[in-house]
Order: structure tokens, then C-alpha cells, then sequence
């Protein structure tokens, strides 16, 4: 009888294993973050830099989403968008900063090539305070970025 009971559970415990990796590895995450509406919604949409700066007028289309980086990194840290949005990294912080697809030092996180370090996804330089670049995600998945500058801030964008 202790027989039994052994090998019934481990054939219970090999499908949960199993569930589990097929629900990690199943190219959607579980829980997806609902897809963010466009900024277009008020086409004049303002942002507030830090320090009481004056607000910053933001014109976006709409497929257009935006992700600030401000002292405290980047805002959102999650963002949801359709295949083919265009995402504008801007930087509303005293110093500069450097977008960049993850995996720090490679960049090589989003399928594409041709970019500076790894793939296209890559900002390849600095952008000041003020400044912005922008980016077409045109890949379904999610995608890992960081500050090159500062790798301990990150965020990730889902494309549905």
C-alpha cells in the first residue's frame, strides 16, 4: 500500500513541475499587465520633472507611449503596448542616462541586430537632461531594458 502512495506521488508531483514550466515558458506571462492606454487620450499631455521644473508638454500619436527616467528610474517600470509602438524613453532627470535593451554589458535582449553593442534596441550613447530617444518594438514578447549608466534601474516592456 506505501507503494502506491509513493508512486502516486511522484506523478503528481512530476505534473505540477510540469504545469509550472509550461505555464513560465508558454511565450505569455501569466498575470499580463493590461495594455496601457495611449497618451493620446488629451493630446497635449503634461509631465512634471522633478524638482518643480515647469511641466514638459508631451505630443504622442496613437500608438505612442512614453517612459520617463527620473532620479528614482524609469516610469513605468512596466509598460504594456501593442507590436508596433513606438516608445520614447525621456529624460526628466539632472543627469544623463542610456537606455538599453537588457542584459547588461551585451544589450542582446531583443532579437534584433545591427545596433551599437548588441541589438538594435540600444540608445548607444547618452541622452542629457531634457533629452529623449525613441524606440519601435515591433517584436512580440517581453523585453528587459535598463541605464547603461546605471544598470540597477530597470524595467521591462510587454508587447501583446
Amino acid at each position: 500500500m506505501p507503494k502506491k502512495y509513493l508512486i502516486a506521488s511522484l506523478i503528481l508531483g512530476v505534473l505540477v513541475v510540469g504545469f509550472i514550466f509550461l505555464s513560465q515558458n508558454s511565450g505569455t506571462p501569466p498575470n499580463l499587465p493590461p495594455v496601457a492606454p495611449p497618451l493620446n487620450s488629451n493630446p497635449a499631455v503634461i509631465t512634471t520633472p522633478p524638482s518643480g521644473a515647469a511641466p514638459v508638454p508631451v505630443q504622442t500619436s496613437a500608438e505612442s507611449f512614453i517612459i520617463s527616467y527620473n532620479a528614482n528610474g524609469f516610469n513605468p517600470k512596466i509598460l504594456t503596448v501593442p507590436k508596433g509602438a513606438m516608445i520614447t524613453f525621456k529624460n526628466l532627470s539632472v543627469s544623463d542616462f542610456w537606455p538599453a535593451s537588457g542584459v547588461h554589458p551585451t544589450h542582446a535582449g531583443y532579437p534584433t541586430t545591427g545596433g551599437c553593442v548588441g541589438s538594435t534596441f540600444d540608445a548607444c550613447g547618452p541622452i542629457p537632461p531634457g533629452g529623449s530617444w525613441s524606440f519601435k518594438f515591433d517584436i512580440l514578447g517581453v523585453w528587459g531594458y535598463h541605464d547603461h549608466l546605471n544598470t540597477s534601474l530597470s524595467g521591462k516592456v510587454f508587447v501583446q
